[in-house]
């Protein structure tokens, strides 16, 4: 009788709308622009999320929040720069899910994110190290569109293939666009 209700107390709570989870990944991210000769430069992110799934149809949003690192390296002669930049981002995607048997399913999501950049360096053509988001930096809002396709089992585990498309300029000088790209892949686990 003990396993008969635990089975069907964990039944009943793979029913339940809301889902909380975590997740942990790869950027590699880069910038696009008026900057010239930039390459990609890899990174991380890690977050916690919350999703509201229609139960039956499929339909669901989601959101939470991550802190993820961005940048890029720019060749200025002979040598390699890093602009390495922390931020804080949310995301709020819709979505639908293709589920067979609440055993395997496939994601399909996209919308909004907002990030605000809490912290990074880099170094000027003299070596001289300065804060990204500093007076002679980078904007510390920053607002664009993410998409993603992934791939869900027993509806718990999860991973995530994704890429941010920022719309907002970043540069703080005038006439000069810079704008964030970032392809990520994650793995998570949902509570």
């Amino acid at each position: 009788m003990v396993a008969m209700a635990l089975l069907l107390s964990t039944s009943a709570y793979a029913l339940l709308p809301f889902g909380f989870g975590i997740h942990a990944g790869m950027n590699t991210s880069n910038v696009g622009g008026d900057v010239d000769d930039t390459k990609a430069k890899v990174g991380y992110q890690v977050g916690a999320t919350v999703d509201f799934t229609v139960p039956i149809i499929g339909i669901f949003a989601e959101s939470g929040v991550s802190l993820t690192t961005k940048g890029f390296k720019q060749e200025v002669g002979d040598k390699t720069y890093s602009t390495n930049a922390m931020y804080l981002q949310v995301p709020l995607y819709f979505g639908y899910k293709i589920s067979a048997l609440n055993l395997l399913a496939v994601k399909f999501k996209a919308g909004p994110y907002w990030a605000y950049g809490i912290g990074g360096k880099y170094k000027d053509v003299n070596g001289k190290k300065h804060d990204t988001f500093g007076d002679d930096g980078f904007k510390k809002n920053d607002f664009g569109l993410t998409a993603a396709v992934g791939g869900e089992v027993l509806g718990k585990l999860n991973v995530n293939i994704g890429y941010d498309f920022g719309l907002t300029n970043i540069s703080q000088v005038d006439d000069y666009k810079v704008r964030n790209r970032n392809a990520y892949i994650t793995v998570g686990y949902k509570f």
